[in-house]
């Protein structure tokens, strides 16, 4: 996508994630985390298009640790001055953001969503395949998610898609699975 697109990329995020510390963060946070992905080369998004509609999205880094380290750098007044604006309303959102997924993969497919009219159409399914081709071209070997255990639907679809669960863990009360995919 072009930095054009963000606005339609953050707005379709708001409208398809509504769990985790960024869509807590809102809309301003997001887009400048999206511009950020499209500026470093070890990063992607990867979009559906449908003419000019973004029917789905995929974003993706190749050191997950390393992604925001920079973010955090690059935007820490932003960052603070909307994490304290926001604990007001959600005083656990501060410890969401210094939590570690614990996992040796940098790798990791962020976020992977689908406009709600359009799923069950194959547009997740192709969105994976084309950040694995993109990840193996990368020289990456295997990458992750992160998901909610309670997210049993999202589960299902990435073993269907040839995720594993490696492991599970409780992080500020939330269940998580970390999926892993080996790129062939």
């Amino acid at each position: 996508p072009s930095k054009k697109e963000i606005d339609n990329i953050v707005s379709l995020h708001l409208k398809s994630l509504k769990e985790g510390a960024l869509y807590h963060l809102g809309k301003n946070v997001l887009k400048f985390f999206y511009e950020e992905i499209l500026d470093d080369k070890d990063n992607f998004i990867l979009v559906y298009k449908s003419g000019n509609n973004i029917l789905g999205v995929a974003a993706s880094t190749k050191n997950v640790e390393e992604l925001f380290r920079k973010i955090k750098k690059k935007h820490f007044a932003r960052i603070a001055f909307n994490v304290l604006k926001k604990s007001l309303a959600n005083p656990k959102l501060p410890l969401k953001l210094l939590q570690k997924y614990p996992s040796e993969i940098k790798a990791e497919l962020l976020f992977l969503f689908v406009d709600a009219t359009q799923r069950g159409k194959g547009i997740g399914k192709k969105l994976v395949k084309a950040t694995s081709k993109k990840f193996r071209k990368m020289r990456i070997k295997e990458y992750k998610i992160t998901i909610l255990s309670s997210n049993s639907k999202g589960r299902r679809f990435y073993e269907k898609c040839g995720f594993r669960n490696i492991k599970a863990y409780s992080s500020l009360g939330e269940k998580r699975n970390i999926y892993a995919y080996r790129i062939n």
